[in-house]
């Protein structure tokens, strides 16, 4: 004879609809969202360390930061623009960078990510990289980096390791040929000894799908009539299900397309199904397993 156990599934009914919550949804603003305006390029990394995904921008407005902007992850599908911790310390704003690539790297070797920024514009170029601090700050430097890497036009940007020491050279390269600063005690040096591998040019980075939230879906970013936006994935259609397992049972929750009332069932692994009841959202469900009771 089975067994009969009624189980409390301690899970919100909200929580099993999150698929059902999109990226923009979070954020209260419609889809795509627009996170910056004039944008030549972008990376996204975690510059903070509180493991959601932050985004660097490129654009052609912002002298005051090299052109420049910082968006810092709100961990709620918003960003706030922290540009004003870029700290310029080294070209005047009448110069300054355009981007051509971004990139993030531990240049000095802390464990933080540093900004490189990498310009094509053959007159007058101007790389940047920007030590993050770990508080915040991210300081522009021309001391942990010969001189000639800020006036190098460069079409890509490389690290690797050349010279077999374990630490990578930053190589920048232009259909020229290719210039490579070696890591010597800190400091990247001029290392015309050494031989570059061969590269190719690469592209501002235009378009990119990656996890903003954490929530395990990824969203679109990308750059079309110079503005970046977020895109979310198209959410599941009402309707849809959702579900999680317990022990030899999966419990579902089905969207009421007319409301927000929710059909909740448990199908035992066998494909019986043992109970189903409507809920209201925030409602706590019960339901009637049958077949082996759960451990606790």
């Amino acid at each position: 004879m089975l067994n009969h156990k009624r189980v409390k599934i301690s899970l919100l009914v909200v929580l099993l609809t999150c698929g059902f919550i999109g990226y923009n949804a979070i954020s209260g603003t419609d889809n795509p969202v627009v996170i910056s305006d004039n944008v030549l390029t972008f990376a996204v990394g975690d510059v903070n360390s509180d493991t959601y995904p932050d985004i660097i921008v490129g654009v052609n407005d912002s002298p005051q930061t090299h052109n420049i902007r910082l968006f810092l992850n709100n961990k709620n599908g918003t960003f706030s623009d922290a540009s004003s911790s870029l700290a310029m310390t080294v070209h005047p704003p009448e110069v300054p960078t355009v981007p051509h690539i971004i990139k993030l790297a531990d240049i000095n070797n802390d464990g933080l990510p540093d900004i490189i920024v990498v310009a094509h514009n053959k007159r007058n170029p101007h790389n940047a990289i920007f030590i993050n601090q770990g508080n915040g700050i991210f300081y522009e430097s021309d001391t942990i980096i010969d001189k000639a890497f800020s006036t190098t036009s460069a079409l890509a940007l490389t690290f690797q390791d050349i010279d077999n020491d374990n630490i990578d050279e930053i190589i920048l390269s232009n259909p020229t040929g290719s210039v490579i600063f070696s890591n010597k005690g800190g400091y990247y040096a001029l290392a015309p000894e050494l031989v570059p591998p061969t590269i190719s040019p690469e592209k501002p980075l235009t378009s990119i799908q990656v996890d903003l939230d954490n929530n395990g879906t990824l969203e679109t970013l990308q750059v079309k009539d110079r503005h970046l936006t977020v895109t979310e994935q198209a959410a599941e259609p009402k309707g849809s299900k959702t579900s999680l397992s317990l022990n030899s049972a999966t419990v579902s929750a089905l969207a009421n397309p007319n409301g927000p009332t929710f059909s909740i069932s448990a199908v035992a692994s066998d494909g019986t199904l043992t109970d189903t009841l409507k809920a209201d959202v925030n409602d706590i469900v019960y339901v009637q397993l049958r077949g082996q009771p759960a451990d606790y």
